[in-house]
């Protein structure tokens, strides 16, 4: 029931990774919270386990990372300050008071995962919007009506007739005495899950997309289904010892109900469901000869470009198709690059080809079915040069297109420079430029003859460095504080696992009954 449930299937269908993963962790987490018993009764070992497991969930999921850290750090204020001595003031009493398995605890579930995912969770902290950014493509979902009804519709969604059963759940915990602090733990989350998916945030190198609140209405339904397991668990018995009245009929209707929904899901998954976005045999999107380009000393890059009636895509290719963590879209595009592309599908873009030859592309690309207007556009504008037109689409050459490293010398002339993923190593003859067309970075660093050359920033917005000598050059990524970053990762996650697992008795702790 729970992973045939609209919002997990709906999820996978789209390639929502981090809302996938959440789903498949979080029944997990709550088996290793049992049930009524606080942190103070819980083992070491055991936290541990749920802080590694949160942490993993953490990773892909920034919006369950923000929601840890907010609920856990409420529970840790709302405990300390119903607590008897909350009203101290020096530090000594309030480290006294602190000094509790509960309170350390709860700590440990706070502060472990941060470490864990450092340094997202400080930007995380810094700047709480981006957990609101689901890692992947950007994908229109549902308003809040959908979201209410606990299916986060959009594409590959399963469609709101075929309603689950989760609200009928969370309206049987709400009346329940037993469970309904539970069911109004439920119904607050799904409120602040549909109050989110009507606000607009700008996604990484996109445009303006619904906040996509998956995480949530996964665990909001999670609770609505332990709490509704409960109460049959206890009716049951009562009902077999009482005569036939309304509970028997309420129940045996919800039953009907659950069937009715899970067997047409169940359908609609193997028919119309199947044919989702996420493929797993889907052909490669870019043409051969352009991902042949990654392996020459140049590495171009192609811009690639999709307009239909309602919107403009485009993204930036270094010989294969568009994958989670690419580099080139991963983090925002920069502002003079996403203008070019403005003013060239509009029209207006005489220097378009100039700036896109300074950023290393070297070719654009349109799928088919490729936009008539805008074919004309491009073939017009001047500075692009069809190369070819064939069923996969249409190829322009960007006239004077830079590799990805150009010595440009004083008399204006550019020279490419053999480079790799990692690094640029090469002989220049004399005073001029080297012009990376990468984002612009501060990491980035430049040796002249074993010394540092100064950063600067070129008008069209990538890393420039300025030669005053003839020498040998390195140019390399210097990222110090991403190390850095990187070690407080692994004492952390080392830490969390060592302490997670079991430890072995002492000698005098064993009974003498085992070693005899």
């Amino acid at each position: 029931m729970y992973s045939f449930s609209p919002a997990v299937l709906t999820a996978i269908n789209q390639g929502r990774l981090g809302t996938v993963v959440v789903a498949i962790l979080l029944p997990s987490l709550f088996s290793l919270l049992e049930k009524n018993k606080g942190l103070g009764k819980l083992t070491w070992c055991k936290i541990f386990s749920i802080v590694l497991i949160a942490a993993v969930a953490a990773a892909f999921s920034p919006l369950f990372l923000l929601s840890w850290i907010i609920f856990h750090s409420s529970v840790f204020l709302y405990n300390y300050f119903t607590s008897p001595n909350w009203r101290a003031i020096k530090w000594q009493e309030i480290l006294k008071n602190l000094d509790t398995d509960e309170y350390k605890k709860r700590l440990a579930l706070i502060f472990t995962p941060i470490f864990i995912n450092v340094p997202i969770s400080i930007n995380l902290i810094l700047n709480p919007f981006s957990a609101l950014k689901e890692p992947g493509l950007t994908v229109e979902s549902a308003g809040q009506l959908s979201v209410l009804l606990f299916n986060l519709g959009g594409l590959g969604s399963p469609p709101l007739f075929l309603l689950a059963p989760f609200v009928l759940y969370l309206i049987v915990a709400v009346i329940s005495k037993e469970q309904r602090k539970v069911g109004m733990t439920s119904l607050l989350i799904i409120s602040i899950a549909a109050t989110l998916s009507s606000y607009f945030i700008e996604g990484n190198s996109s445009s303006a997309q619904r906040i996509w609140s998956g995480p949530l209405v996964i665990f909001a339904q999670l609770l609505v289904l332990l709490s509704f397991f409960a109460i049959v668990e206890r009716l049951i018995p009562q009902l077999k010892r009482s005569n036939f009245g309304f509970k028997h009929i309420g129940l045996a209707a919800t039953a009907v109900i659950t069937v009715a929904s899970m067997l047409s899901i169940s359908i609609w998954t193997a028919t119309t469901g199947a044919d989702s976005l996420l493929r797993s045999n889907q052909e490669q999107v870019i043409p051969a000869f352009i991902s042949d380009l990654a392996s020459t000393t140049e590495r171009p890059k192609t811009l690639v470009i999709r307009k239909s009636p309602e919107q403009l895509q485009y993204f930036v290719t270094r010989g294969g198709d568009l994958q989670i963590g690419n580099a080139d879209v991963a983090s925002p595009t920069p502002p003079q690059f996403h203008q070019t592309i403005v003013d060239l599908v509009n029209g207006v873009g005489g220097s378009s080809s100039q700036i896109l030859g300074y950023y290393g592309i070297q070719y654009v690309f349109m799928k088919n079915p490729a936009d008539a207007g805008l074919v004309r556009i491009i073939d017009g504008i001047g500075g692009f040069t069809r190369s070819s037109a064939t069923k996969d689409g249409v190829v322009w050459k960007v006239d004077k297109a830079h590799a990805r490293v150009t010595y440009q010398n004083t008399v204006g002339t550019f020279f490419p420079v053999s480079s790799t993923d990692k690094a640029a190593t090469a002989f220049v003859s004399g005073e001029g430029v080297i012009l990376l067309a990468e984002k612009f970075d501060k990491s980035w660093q430049l040796l002249l003859n074993g010394k540092i050359v100064a950063l600067e920033q070129h008008p069209f917005g990538i890393p420039m460095f300025k030669i005053a000598e003839p020498g040998e050059i390195s140019l390399t990524h210097n990222g110090t504080s991403r190390r850095a970053w990187i070690s407080i990762q692994l004492i952390a996650l080392i830490t969390a696992i060592v302490l997670a697992l079991p430890a072995g008795r002492k000698r005098r702790e064993v009974p003498l009954e085992e070693l005899v």
